[in-house]
């Protein structure tokens, strides 16, 4: 099985990747099922589902960006407003006209620019969990065997290509 997977893998190029997205894509946009999908194209429903994936992630990546970069710039004009106010006091009148720094408005102001700058942190992705790339350095006898299938077989589609090249 994992090798049959390797085998057609190993044959599909990006173009063929690229338009197998395209289609499972059009597909599920016109209501089809998965596995109805599968079906028409001859591919394993997880393929499918990964192509359809990987084409709305495609779709969607360049507006969210856009829209994350708006909200960054508003966030940055409110906490603009807001440091004018902790800096400079948040000015009141009183009945009779006066002016006077209002301690009370201040703390709000610090406590909202401290929430605005959380909302910013985290759609910038700081405050996000960093991931960290662990490798085993012990390969099991399965795995070792796998991958030296694996690239056996990318030698001999790439020899094949070669072959049927020169035939024609």
């Amino acid at each position: 099985m994992i090798l049959s997977n390797i085998r057609s893998y190993a044959r599909t190029t990006a173009e063929q990747r690229a338009e197998q997205q395209a289609e499972c894509l059009k597909l599920k946009l016109a209501g089809w099922r998965q596995d109805q999908i599968a079906e028409q194209l001859g591919l394993p429903e997880q393929t499918v589902s990964m192509r359809i994936k990987k084409a709305l992630n495609a779709m969607v990546q360049p507006a969210a960006e856009e829209l994350r970069k708006e909200e960054i710039a508003r966030l940055d004009k409110y906490l603009k407003a807001l440091d004018d106010q902790i800096e400079n006091g948040a000015l009141t009148h009183d009945q009779k006209g006066n002016s006077y720094v209002d301690e009370s408005k201040r703390s709000q102001a610090i406590a909202t620019a401290v929430r605005v700058a959380e909302r910013r942190a985290k759609l910038l992705g700081i405050d996000m969990p960093q991931q960290i790339d662990v490798k085993h350095e012990h390969i099991g006898s399965v795995e070792a065997e796998i991958a030296k299938l694996a690239a056996e077989l990318a030698l001999n589609v790439t020899a094949s290509d070669e072959s049927e090249s020169e035939n024609a």
